[in-house]
């Protein structure tokens, strides 16, 4: 049988350079690989710094999600200098949380899922539907001008960040040892006011248009299946009790399992980096001829995982376990109208006589780890360190879960999975491809990273684990 091979670049429309190479017969997609081809530093650069620069310079990875790595890398440090926050801080740090998962939940369906759904000359990207366009006017007309609202409401999220952050994107209030910002009461009524308006978005504009959209697209929630694999670190802490609101743990093989990140693995062999026993590390390939991604391959117990607002909601068994493009963007829907419920209690419980950062000036323990749920799935920084000094730094993002390369095994990425088997309707503009890999929320600016070879013996790659997560 003919098989076509059409390349597509790129995929995203913002957050780094994602392209896809796949394989179609008739005119079915049989084979998908998708290629991370930003190439970038950030863990080199780490290496010999203070550890207290890390939340600074890995925010400088996404401006999307930049206050997830602020926060991460917090947790990293604290964990390493032995240092437990008070209630009072772990809410704040909620309410800014919260606020970025908004953000880029609002901006992620209107700025870059909808232009894929919509024929309209006045959105500013070119048409992505490639024909399929299935509103009436009236719709069209609506859901445009939700667009322009939508670019509004981001932005009052990012003004709340910098009400209780500093500045946004790119936060400072997040510290090691704390929060800089105290909560005032006039920070605390803008907040709530600011709140009010997104809340009213959420319901009168998100809400419905994600339901129109999966009621003209009912066959997309057929389309675009990943692993049947979720994973999930736990989103939101309770204050009071330590617990995440919503549940860490991975769902495979049918069952939940509880959360173990010393079954994290790293793979490299379809990336653009080479395995060497001796040092047990990585060397940048960029000639590697099997490789065809900077994007590494991260696996649970070996397994291929989804992440996501959807595996959150499956792991914690909101959701019956399936996955589909549609099925991805209401979840995202419904995961930001929950947020933006849950800051509403949050916002008038913020303490303004907030403890100041506890001092984070030399690391009790040479490895530590930062580890939290963010907005596109689960985030996973990993500290060595000598005294105040980083010797070595590895970061696992979500969009290197969903979006990696094929392993040692010869399985293929969740995103590559999901493109398998899907029918291609117009082999000139083949919007399936996009709209499904674009319903992940790909972030290729968070998920390429180089590492230090001088210091690569602490990584562990292959379809073992990272060095065990333990606090030494």
């Amino acid at each position: 049988m003919t098989s076509t091979r059409i390349e597509l670049s790129p995929i995203t429309r913002i957050s780094g350079l994602l392209s896809v190479e796949v394989e179609v017969e008739n005119p079915v997609v049989v084979n998908a690989r998708v290629k991370g081809t930003l190439f970038r530093g950030f863990e080199m650069m780490l290496s010999g710094r203070k550890v207290l620069d890390a939340p600074y310079f890995t925010q400088r990875i996404c401006g999307i999600c930049s206050l997830a790595h602020g926060l991460v890398a917090s947790r990293a440090v604290e964990k390493a200098c032995q240092i437990k926050l008070p209630p009072a801080v772990e809410l704040l740090r909620n309410v800014l949380l919260g606020f970025e998962l908004l953000q880029n939940h609002i901006r992620h369906f209107y700025l870059l899922v909808l232009p894929d759904y919509v024929e309209s000359r006045a959105l500013p990207f070119q048409p992505g539907g490639g024909g399929d366009y299935r509103f009436t006017l009236a719709e069209t007309h609506r859901l445009v001008s939700h667009y322009y609202e939508a670019i509004d409401a981001s932005l009052l999220c990012h003004q709340c960040i910098a009400l209780f952050g500093g500045k946004a994107p790119h936060q400072h209030g997040i510290v090691p040892g704390g929060v800089a910002v105290s909560p005032r009461s006039d920070l605390i009524l803008k907040a709530m006011a600011n709140l009010d308006l997104i809340n009213s978005f959420l319901a009168q504009s998100l809400a419905r248009d994600v339901e129109l959209l999966s009621h003209r697209y009912q066959d997309y929630f057929s389309l675009g299946a990943g692993p049947s694999n979720y994973l999930s670190f736990g989103l939101y802490t309770d204050p009071a009790t330590g617990a995440d609101l919503l549940p860490a743990g991975a769902f495979y093989n049918g069952t939940r399992h509880p959360l173990d990140l010393n079954l994290i693995g790293l793979d490299v062999d379809r990336s653009w980096f080479v395995e060497d026993d001796s040092i047990r590390g990585t060397q940048p390939a960029p000639d590697k001829p099997e490789g065809y991604s900077w994007i590494k391959a991260p696996r649970y117990n070996g397994k291929v995982m989804e992440v996501g607002p959807l595996a959150r909601m499956v792991v914690a068994g909101q959701v019956p376990p399936r996955s589909s493009t549609m099925d991805r963007i209401v979840a995202r829907a419904r995961e930001a109208i929950w947020t933006g419920s849950l800051l509403a209690q949050w916002l008038p419980q913020l303490d303004p006589a907030m403890p100041k950062p506890q001092k984070c000036e030399s690391t009790k323990l040479s490895s530590s780890y930062g580890a939290a749920e963010v907005l596109r799935g689960p985030l996973l920084h990993h500290l060595a360190s000598r005294g105040d000094t980083i010797t070595n730094y590895e970061i696992i993002t979500p969009s290197e879960w969903n979006f990696s390369p094929r392993d040692k095994r010869d399985q293929p990425g969740a995103a590559e999975l999901s493109l398998t088997g899907i029918r291609i309707r117009n082999m000139e503009r083949p919007v399936e491809i996009f709209r499904t890999l674009r319903s992940f929320d790909p972030c290729i600016s968070c998920a390429t990273h180089l590492i230090n070879q001088e210091n690569s013996q602490r990584f562990i790659l292959g379809t073992e684990p990272l060095p065990r997560i333990t606090e030494s």
